[in-house]
């Protein structure tokens, strides 16, 4: 697997509607005056171009948190010396080793001369953010990158989906749980053909988060494309996986309930501001039809795009 797919996303700058400022007056500071202070808690070497490393990262507005991979997926990358970073942990990676840790500060006013923030991001002069950062591992090979990858999927999918068997327990909701972790209910059971891998179906759906919130729909004209069922075929188009997942359980005319955790969704790419990284969803469904897939190479958007 390529390791730009292990890039932590995080590593580039988040746009920010809330800021903060905070001090940094006993900080050392980078060429481009980004201000860090490392706690040198590692062993060995100091990191160097062609490393693979494992890394925590969490981004701070004053109390508020930005991102935090210590309670999700942790980052992977790849080091390449010839891709200096500006006002970014880039530009220190040579100094720590793995087991280090970095705090560092972030002049917003030097990342808009940069062109690193959004033009029309409007905050207070002199406006910080801190972030800190972890060396967790480093990696001989990039197979040692990807095994260690699955297993921190496997791992955030079963938190994940043990969050939404809380929050339909607390709901007094009685769903069934499938293999990978999502959970579905039916609502009305349905006569017709079961929703199998390699058939087309027809689904009406509308889709919220845990708090009840919509980002996407074909029933509601709030979305601009309702009245238009949404045609696919199972395990050959673009759609999450939990669809894939949860689908089977729906025959022809059932109405029902998937609970997705969001490994089995949007995973940690946000798709708008109510789909941010790390959603779980939930999408109500109704199984217009099942019938068997045309020999066609179109691919309809997946819900919530």
């Amino acid at each position: 697997m390529n390791m730009k797919n292990y890039v932590l996303a995080g590593m580039a700058m988040v746009t920010m509607t809330a800021l903060t400022s905070c001090g940094h007056s006993d900080y050392k500071k980078t060429t481009s005056g980004l201000a860090y202070d490392i706690i040198h808690d590692g062993k060995g070497e100091n990191l160097k171009h062609g490393d693979l490393i494992k890394i925590n990262i969490k981004m701070m507005i004053g109390d508020s948190v930005v991102q935090n991979t210590y309670t999700h997926m942790p980052g992977y990358i790849k080091i390449d010396s010839s891709q200096k970073g500006q006002h970014n942990f880039m530009e220190i990676l040579h100094e720590l080793k793995v087991g280090d840790s970095v705090v560092v500060i972030h002049s917003l006013d030097s990342l808009k001369k940069m062109g690193q923030l959004p033009p029309t991001m409007n905050y207070a002069a002199g406006t910080t953010m801190k972030g800190y950062l972890k060396i967790v591992a480093g990696f001989k090979s990039e197979a040692d990158i990807e095994a260690d990858f699955k297993r921190e999927e496997a791992a955030e999918l079963v938190r994940e989906s043990s969050k939404l068997e809380k929050y339909l327990k607390d709901k007094n909701i009685s769903a069934v749980k499938t293999p990978k972790g999502a959970f579905v209910q039916i609502t009305t059971e349905g006569t017709g053909d079961i929703a199998d891998t390699g058939k087309q179906v027809s689904v009406n759906y509308h889709g919220t988060t845990l708090e009840g919130v919509a980002f996407d729909s074909n029933i509601d004209t709030a979305f601009g494309h309702a009245g238009a069922p949404f045609e696919f075929v199972i395990g050959r188009d673009p759609v999450v996986a939990g669809w894939v997942e949860c689908l089977k359980y729906f025959r022809q005319g059932s109405k029902g309930k998937m609970f997705i955790p969001a490994m089995l969704g949007y995973k940690n790419q946000p798709q708008s501001e109510v789909l941010k990284a790390y959603t779980d969803l939930i999408f109500d469904i109704e199984l217009l039809a099942v019938k068997p897939a045309p020999p066609t190479n179109n691919t309809p958007p997946m819900p919530g795009q």
